[in-house]
């Protein structure tokens, strides 16, 4: 961003990139974004570069002319708060953590309105509540008040209600990420630079003394959930299951053995979602998903009959030496969750396995040179850097 950016200039970004987003949702047929409850839930997958490209920039240009525009001084002060920052922390994360909670996105009519005291009613929560934090949760656009003390969904709010995977996404983040993130700085201060998986902020938020994955596995709804927000993640434009599909030349690999190594939660392929999207463009491989007991289980339960043949789960450790010898190990969104020494241990314990040929393909997050980017772009979800 160039300091000397004015408002019109960034004005004039915000118009044509504008322009260049609308010109292709027209052009093919894709309905204009809106508040609405029926609104288009995610961006077409199908844009082309150039029109990905002119949506960052917009976005970009649309933040730094808020920003802009409140002057450092108010600037700040709404930092603080996070009433303007992004992702949604504080008071916006509390009001979005409660209305999870409470499950009041079910509670509100898809169609229809309703009134806040009905909705304390079934909630069995304080009608003085429900007034209070989705009036705040609409300064967000979350539900809106179409008549006076009565609600009704917008697009954000209708997806609460209809997709139980970005349901899952926002329970993780507001009961397991965010009252981890509140514990960051005395994290810092207790465990100074330790590399420990079981001395982190997250031990502080949950007074546990074990590493996240072996706490988390004592919680098997919480367990499910993050799985379910993994595969949330492959909706977000820039982690979408395509770009592993389309990424590598999975047609010439013929009749191989894919390992799919998944971390423990299903962090990596999330019950084998990663394996059934490669399936499609490798039709004569077999794949074999390995993960812990539980995410085993629920893979075999949620697998496509067409893919029962091809497609088998392992339990596994990825701690423990590799027990299969393959043509192909993906190892996805793994390696990021750990220091490098157990990284390190994690490849090692693959060699064992390997044969004159094998390949070992990472799938993972690769941070830029710093300044490189946009600030938009270098905020990578879910918060890499940090």
């Amino acid at each position: 961003m160039s300091s000397s950016s004015s408002l019109l200039e960034l004005a004039a970004q915000i118009t044509k990139n504008a322009q260049i987003v609308n010109d292709f949702l027209v052009l093919n047929g894709h309905p204009q974004p809106s508040f609405s409850w029926d609104s288009l839930p995610e961006f077409p997958a199908t844009a082309p570069p150039e029109v990905v490209k002119a949506r960052r920039e917009l976005t970009e240009a649309a933040r730094n002319m808020c920003d802009l525009a409140m002057f450092p001084g108010d600037y700040i002060r709404r930092f603080a708060l996070s009433v303007r920052s992004l992702p949604p922390q504080y008071h916006d994360n509390d009001t979005l953590r409660w209305i999870y909670r409470f499950n009041i996105a079910d509670i509100v009519p898809l169609k229809e309105d309703i009134s806040f005291a009905d909705i304390a009613a079934t909630a069995n929560v304080a009608e003085d509540h429900v007034r209070r934090i989705l009036r705040f949760a609409m300064t967000n656009n979350i539900f809106h008040e179409p008549r006076p003390d009565h609600v009704a969904h917008t697009a954000a709010s209708s997806l609460l209600a209809t997709d139980e995977k970005v349901k899952a996404w926002v329970g993780y983040t507001c009961e397991d990420s965010f009252p981890t993130s509140v514990h960051a700085v005395d994290a810092s201060v207790k465990f100074k630079n330790s590399k420990k998986p079981n001395e982190s902020a997250y031990n502080l938020a949950f007074q546990t003394s074990l590493p996240y994955f072996e706490h988390l596995a004592h919680f098997p709804e919480r367990e499910k959930r993050f799985a379910m927000t993994m595969q949330a993640t492959t909706l977000a434009s820039g982690f979408n299951i395509s770009h592993l599909a389309n990424g590598y030349c999975w047609e010439s690999t013929g009749n191989s053995t894919v390992i799919d190594v998944l971390a423990p939660s299903g962090v990596a392929g999330s019950t084998g979602h990663a394996s059934i999207a490669i399936a499609a463009k490798a039709p004569e491989a077999k794949f074999i998903v390995q993960d812990l007991e539980s995410v085993v289980e629920q893979g075999r339960a949620n697998l496509p009959d067409q893919l029962k043949d091809r497609i088998s789960f392992q339990t596994y450790d990825y701690f423990t030496p590799q027990p299969i010898h393959a043509d192909i190990y993906l190892l996805r969104f793994i390696l990021h969750d750990h220091p490098d020494d157990k990284a390190i241990e994690i490849l090692k314990n693959l060699v064992p396995a390997l044969k004159h040929g094998s390949k070992i393909i990472l799938n993972d997050l690769v941070l830029p040179e710093p300044n490189t980017l946009t600030p938009t772009e270098e905020r990578p979800l879910p918060g890499a850097p940090i």
